[in-house]
């Protein structure tokens, strides 16, 4: 069991985070948090990059959208971004 000594008002904002965006799974919640300290120190096309990987395994689970969509989206995004700033 993992204990820390944290002030009461800590606990509780805690506490509420775990219960509002996590359905009260703290090993969610933890695996967050540690995802996130792993991810902070990639520079920002590696973090890009991993989250798109994250969201394809998500939409291949749930279903209905294929990497070819995604990767259409993606180009088309980045198309019309570049035709804004030329």
């Amino acid at each position: 069991m993992l204990t820390i000594n944290t002030n009461s008002q800590v606990e509780k904002d805690f506490n509420k985070i775990i219960q509002t965006n996590y359905n009260g799974d703290i090993t969610k919640a933890l695996l967050s948090f540690i995802e996130y300290e792993r991810l902070k120190n990639l520079s920002w096309n590696k973090r890009f990059q991993y989250q798109l990987n994250q969201l394809r395994q998500s939409v291949k689970e749930i279903g209905g959208i294929s990497d070819f969509q995604i990767d259409t989206a993606i180009k088309n995004y980045r198309e019309k971004k570049r035709n804004r700033e030329s």
